[in-house]
């Protein structure tokens, strides 16, 4: 029997544990909040530019429920 500090380290996306996938969607859930929040701030400095006819220039999409 040969003793060895040696080991093989496992490959992101090889494996599973409660921990990762609650940061794993936490970090996506945050990525997802900071656009949402980018976007609202592009569309508010937006809000009074109208269209040649006096529409919304920008307006946000509908997102099904």
């Amino acid at each position: 029997m040969t003793e060895t500090n040696v080991f093989r380290l496992t490959q992101p996306g090889t494996f599973s544990d409660p921990l990762t996938e609650v940061f794993a969607y936490w970090r996506e859930s945050a990525i997802g909040a900071g656009r949402r929040s980018r976007g609202c701030g592009l569309l508010s400095s937006h809000a009074g530019k109208l269209t040649d006819d006096g529409r919304q220039r920008l307006v946000r999409p509908r997102t099904s429920a």
